[in-house]
């Protein structure tokens, strides 16, 4: 795993534990906030 990638998976984690978000909407929350989290950092 890059590091860029582990600190965004990090801070979707982060946004998931804020929002209360748990079991496999938690799953589906960090995918497709980490693949948006890519895409925005360039």
């Amino acid at each position: 795993m890059k590091l860029p990638s582990a600190a965004a998976s990090l801070n979707c984690l982060k946004q998931a534990i804020d929002q209360k978000i748990v079991g496999e909407t938690r799953k589906s929350f960090i995918k497709t906030c980490v693949g948006a989290d890519g895409a925005e950092q360039r």
